[in-house]
């Protein structure tokens, strides 16, 4: 071996030692650094030069990371679960908040408040405390359940505000990523930039908690991250997509998402807080098993049952007037009850669809457009269509064609809210009518009351006279519900029914004394007409937003049913009388306590619905609580080994420190030795 030789093996040796004292110094310096992996220099011997002695040195390989790519993927793909379960946690303790009862002061304990009232009432119905006492526990069961909606729609709209919120952060990751892989692409083939590296791959983790992705690792340094369902490109390193509102309205009546111009199915986001925010929007606060959804059909109940009774009573002084408060104004009078259907803002996107559709455009057309507006499974939806187009739109009521539709969906995901809508537009239609004039009749749905779903056919009949010891049995008034609010107009007003019946001036439906003079009371309501419409009734409203105690009745007491006509029979009466002493009315307000009713597949009392609803509240948040523990146990658990792989420990970076300290020492006293034997050879010339 020449000196040459030697001082060349020595110099690459120093350059090696030197190289790999940088890289530790690297990663010391980036013990705290989140998401950094420690860096490892690949040193590989030269061979040596044809027939000489000895080896040529050492040469540095490559700088690599070290890194399991299982590892890394795994903690990635938990990251979105982490987010979803961590953005659901924050806001089902708000809902818990809403259900509250432990205060003493919630809707259960403001149930059994009235219930007790009513009782009191009808211990001595002559009492005008207890009358008070009544209306007022009655105004804070409504004020109660007022009071809960505001605070759930307020979630609600807290969520969607946050998922902007999301969106924007989500673009702007998006935009950063793309930036900083093109970088790596662009300086791939020079220098493999692996902080950049680390530095995307932490941003990618980030971005995995706000949304749920998939990423596909490519040659040259690319990486192209997908949407972990609809395997949409998110980003690579020359295109970033953009997340925003559309201009189609959800189920749940709030805005879609799209990606560019292209919608967004809502239902492949279910990872990410993203995902978590429209969990907790569409489903567990909306949607058809939503808490609020379940709390409007408590509410309902409630509303209808105390009406049903109190439309029925008398109050002590008998009333010459029956005054409803429900507003008819967009009821169309000459349409069969049967065909009178009501809904809520749930059914604003088929109301959007159909405003959207074509004037001309035919039945089908028409269904087809608002069915795709709806979340049932594309694969249903072709059923669901045949279902409403296939039926007799001219002799079928509206609820017989929307079951049919709703019995479609094998999915369950088509609400009968929904299908009504769709029916009513598709009879429109049908009949002659326009698109717009569809739109119009749907719309009116979201004003009519209730409850007119909920007549049936049968009689009603009323007592007339001067007071309660000269009464008179009226003639029944037969109801069937292919009748129109017309011809229930003139069935009341028919001779002997000893009442005349009208829409008053404020569209309510009013029933007054035939004779001047003479008091009217009800004997019988068999179909559910007058508390649908509010006749008499102790609760106006359409859901738990406006639920409100008849304003008559908050200001006179007096008003309140206390009593039941003394009848010999309730379907055929011949002899009625009454008396001030009289609480049956009372007494049935207070039975609503034990009461059955069958409601979310169910049979059990409106107080035990309730219980039933905010123990699912409480369930749903420690079943979200335990998963949310365990998960970031897992995720701990991924991430120790992960800095087990590719963390900087410091004994270990100190322990090679030494070795290629002394490793740089030898090598520069390598040159040290041949620079003594050169100047012994130079002396000897």
């Amino acid at each position: 071996m020449s000196l040459g030789s030697l001082l060349d093996i020595s110099k690459l040796g120093i350059f090696a030692s030197q190289g790999t004292l940088q890289t530790i110094s690297h990663n010391i310096a980036n013990v705290n650094t989140p998401g950094f992996s420690r860096q490892t220099v690949e040193l590989a011997a030269l061979p040596s030069y044809q027939f000489a002695e000895g080896g040529s040195g050492v040469r540095m390989l490559d700088v690599r990371q070290q890194l399991d790519q299982l590892v890394d993927r795994r903690l990635e793909l938990g990251t979105g679960e982490m987010g979803r379960l961590e953005s659901r946690d924050k806001y089902l303790q708000m809902v818990e908040n809403v259900f509250n009862e432990m205060d003493g002061d919630g809707l259960s304990q403001r149930l059994e408040a009235f219930y007790d009232a009513a009782d009191t009432l009808a211990d001595n119905p002559a009492n005008a405390v207890a009358r008070y006492q009544l209306v007022a526990k009655a105004d804070g069961v409504s004020r109660q359940l007022n009071g809960m909606q505001q605070d759930l729609n307020g979630i609600a709209q807290s969520l969607n505000r946050e998922i902007d919120v999301t969106l924007a952060d989500v673009n702007t990751r998006l935009k950063a990523i793309q930036e900083i892989t093109n970088t790596i692409v662009r300086n791939h083939s020079t220098n493999p930039a692996l902080d950049l590296q680390d530095q995307r791959r932490k941003m990618i983790q980030d971005l995995g908690k706000l949304i749920d992705i998939r990423t596909v690792d490519l040659k040259n340094g690319e990486v192209q991250i997908m949407s972990a369902r609809e395997q949409e490109l998110l980003a690579d390193s020359v295109f970033s997509a953009t997340l925003s509102r559309s201009a189609d309205i959800t189920s749940t009546g709030f805005q879609g998402l799209k990606i560019g111009e292209r919608p967004l199915s809502l239902e492949t986001i279910r990872g990410g807080q993203l995902g978590g925010l429209l969990e907790l929007r569409d489903q567990v606060i909306n949607g058809a098993q939503g808490y609020l959804t379940r709390l409007e059909t408590l509410t309902d109940e409630l509303r209808y049952q105390v009406n049903v009774i109190h439309s029925q009573s008398v109050n002590k002084d008998m009333s010459s007037t029956l005054r409803g408060i429900m507003d008819l104004s967009s009821v169309d009078t000459a349409t069969k009850l049967e065909d009178l259907v009501s809904y809520d803002v749930s059914a604003s996107a088929m109301l959007k669809a159909i405003e959207k559709t074509d004037t001309g455009a035919s039945v089908a057309t028409l269904v087809d457009n608002a069915v795709a507006k709806t979340l049932v499974d594309a694969n249903n939806r072709a059923a669901v269509a045949s279902a409403i187009t296939s039926a007799n739109l001219v002799t079928d009521a509206t609820d017989t064609v929307a079951a049919a539709a709703v019995a479609a969906d094998t999915g369950g995901d088509l609400t009968l809210e929904e299908a009504r809508v769709i029916v009513v537009a598709a009879k429109t239609r049908n009949a002659g009518g326009t698109v717009a004039q569809a739109y119009a009749a749907v719309s009116n749905g979201l004003k009519t009351p209730d409850d007119v779903k909920r007549i049936t056919s049968g009689n009603i009949i009323l007592a007339y006279g001067t007071d309660g010891n000269n009464l008179q049995v009226g003639t029944a008034v037969g109801i069937t519900r292919s009748m129109t609010l017309t011809q229930v107009l003139a069935a009341f007003n028919a001779a002997g029914t000893g009442v005349t019946a009208s829409i008053n001036a404020e569209n309510r439906l009013q029933l007054t004394a035939a004779t001047s003079g003479q008091k009217i009371a009800v004997i019988n309501d068999q179909t559910g007409l007058l508390a649908a419409f509010g006749v008499n009734a102790l609760f106006g409203g359409r859901g738990a937003q406006d639920m409100a105690v008849n304003a008559n009745i908050m200001a006179d007491a007096d008003l309140v049913g206390v009593g039941r006509l003394n009848v010999d029979s309730l379907t055929a009466p011949q002899a009625v009388s009454f008396d001030d002493a009289n609480s049956q009315g009372a007494l049935k307000l207070g039975g609503l306590r034990t009461d059955r009713f069958s409601l979310f597949g169910n049979s059990a009392t409106l107080t035990g619905h309730y219980a039933t609803l905010s123990g699912e509240v409480g369930a749903t948040i420690n079943q979200n609580k335990e998963t949310l523990t365990a998960h970031k146990a897992a995720q701990s658990f991924i991430a120790d080994m992960r800095e087990s792989i590719s963390g900087v420990s410091l004994e270990e970076e100190l322990t090679d420190l030494i070795r290629f300290q002394r490793a740089f020492q030898a090598s520069s006293k390598m040159v040290g030795v041949a620079d003594e034997l050169m100047q012994t050879i130079i002396k000897m010339v």
